[in-house]
Order: C-alpha cells, then sequence, then structure tokens
C-alpha cells in the first residue's frame, strides 16, 4: 500500500503517533441526551480511472473521484482538491496560476469530451523543491452530488512560465504525491446519558480484587493483520471482568432486586461488563480504498460495571 506524502494525511498520522494515550485519571466529559453533538469525518479520495467510454485526447489526465452518492449525501460540508506542483529547477516562477476543468460529455456521438473552466488560482510554487496546493472545490462537488452522472472527472492545468505543466496529474507518475480529493462531512446526533455507576478505575493481574473491575488491554492492529488501518497502530482497548455481589456497581435498582430475589435459587445473576465507552479518530483505508479519517464509537472501555 502506498501511502500518500500529501501533508494533511502525514500529518493526522505524526499526530496520532505522538498523541497520549487517554488514562484512568482524565476527566469523565459530561453528557445531556438533549444536547446535539457533532461529528466531523474527513475522507481522502484517490485518483481513479475515468469512466468507461469516454473520448480522452491523449495530452489530457483525465482526474476521477468516485463519490458515494447515499454516503456523503447532504453532509457535505467542504471539499478540497490537492496537487502537486513538481520541482522543476527553475528560478523564475514563485507563483504559477491554476486552472480545474469540468469534463462534460462531447457535443457530438464519437466526439472528445469537453472541458468547461470551474476555477482559476494563483497558488506559490517552489520551482526547486516542490509543492502541495490545495485548491478549494465545493460547489463542483455539489453539483456532482445532486446530478451523479455529470461526475466524468476533472482536469487540472498548471503551466509555468516556459509552458511546462508542472503539476502531477498521472497518479502513475508518482504515486505518493497523486492529487487528492478531500471531503469534510459533518452530522448531528444525539449524544448518550451521563452515567454515574460503576468503576473507571484499573486493576491487574497482581491486584486481589474479584470484584467487577477493568482491566488494561492493548491491541495491536499489526499482529492482528489489519493492514488497512493507517493509524493508530495500537491503542488501549481495554476491558472489564470480575464478580458482581450484591449491590456492587449496579446501575439500576432493578438490577439489585432480581439478584435479591434470585439470590436462593438462581444459577446466574448480574455479569460485567462496559458501562461507559469513548470512541477514537482512526486513519484508514474503507472497501473503496479511500483514506478516512473518522471517530469510530465505542472502541475504549473507560468504566465497567454490573448488569
Amino acid at each position: 500500500v502506498v501511502i500518500s506524502q500529501n501533508p494533511n494525511i502525514q500529518g493526522i498520522i505524526e499526530e496520532m503517533r505522538t498523541s497520549v494515550p487517554q488514562t484512568a485519571y482524565m476527566q469523565e466529559p459530561p453528557y445531556n441526551d438533549d444536547e446535539p453533538e457533532s461529528k466531523t469525518e474527513k475522507m481522502f479520495s484517490p485518483v481513479e480511472p475515468a469512466p468507461p467510454g469516454l473520448r480522452i485526447p491523449p495530452e489530457i489526465d483525465v482526474l476521477y473521484f468516485k463519490l458515494n452518492h447515499e454516503q456523503l449525501g447532504n453532509r457535505v460540508k467542504r471539499a478540497i482538491l490537492h496537487v502537486w506542483l513538481k520541482p522543476m529547477h527553475s528560478e523564475l516562477d514563485r507563483t504559477v496560476p491554476i486552472t480545474v476543468y469540468k469534463v462534460s460529455r462531447p457535443e457530438s456521438l464519437g466526439g472528445f469530451i469537453r472541458t468547461n473552466e470551474v476555477t482559476t488560482v494563483s497558488e506559490s510554487f517552489d520551482a526547486r523543491k516542490g509543492n502541495w496546493v490545495k485548491i478549494e472545490v465545493y460547489k463542483l462537488l455539489q453539483e456532482w452530488l445532486n446530478k451523479p452522472n455529470d461526475n466524468l472527472g476533472l482536469v487540472v492545468t498548471a503551466y509555468d512560465s516556459q509552458g511546462r505543466q508542472v503539476a502531477v496529474t498521472d497518479p502513475n507518475e508518482m504515486p505518493s504525491n497523486a492529487p487528492l480529493l478531500e471531503i469534510h462531512t459533518e452530522e448531528t446526533r444525539k449524544s448518550r446519558s451521563r452515567r454515574n455507576s460503576g468503576n473507571n478505575f484499573f486493576c491487574t493481574n497482581n491486584k486481589k480484587e474479584s470484584r467487577c473491575c477493568r482491566y488494561q488491554l492493548v491491541v495491536n492492529f499489526i499482529e492482528l493483520g489489519w493492514d488497512f488501518i493507517v493509524a493508530p497502530k495500537t491503542y488501549e482497548a481495554n476491558f472489564c471482568n470480575g464478580e458482581c455481589p450484591f449491590l456492587y456497581a449496579h446501575k439500576y435498582a432493578h438490577t439489585s432486586l432480581v439478584q435479591k430475589l434470585n439470590s436462593s435459587n438462581a444459577h446466574h445473576g448480574p455479569c460485567c461488563g462496559a458501562r461507559k465507552l469513548s470512541p477514537m479518530k482512526m486513519l484508514y483505508y474503507d472497501h473503496d480504498h479511500k483514506i478516512k479519517f473518522d471517530t469510530i464509537q465505542d472502541m475504549v472501555v473507560d468504566r465497567c460495571g454490573c448488569s
């Protein structure tokens, strides 16, 4: 798997690599059933082959990004096209004009594709080392979401003062610096109610504690063979284990009541399990080979209890 050298992706990987893991001493955030919670996701879509049946001139590279319209819907808040400007070993150019064209179907059957200008921006250009540029394409993405059949891709040109194309538009030319479409989505959901019962401290195997308790468990995605996860490679998942004596770590009074009524002849009672779970951020490839930076719910056990 070729990981993009795009600084946005590399920045996410580095941030997750150096971030401090959650511990048992972190303060529990307040939860309110009536308070909406905004959840933002980032998705990085790679360039894919253009739709079949299009006549494309040999000098043109079409950048086609496959979109999941059902998944994106009206949740898109921002769309950014990332393009790498390759070094040309020239001191003449400090900026370069970049033009994005929308690909349209030919006017006549069997003709070449048409291109219509969407936007032109002037960006800083490091002609000695090369650099990434970001181009906002939110309106174009909205057009494609409203009319999926119009998504035939786009064309990018960036010519220096000598008329040379400096934008990498062929993903095979520099795979790690191939163009990317970054999509931000947002949805509002209800957060969970605060749970006060149970414990949020860690027990160890050396500690003589038979009651329901939380134990540390580190999950290693590399050992699991889950190579589709880019970052993190390991994380603290934790788990719950132990006995549930009368009135210990019960969330509901009903649990204690049933336990008392059945205490004389019951063959089973309350079980020790996760009482509170928290999310974690993850950078991974989805089933469409898109890089997603997402918040995955219920990944870390923060509190255990009996129920």
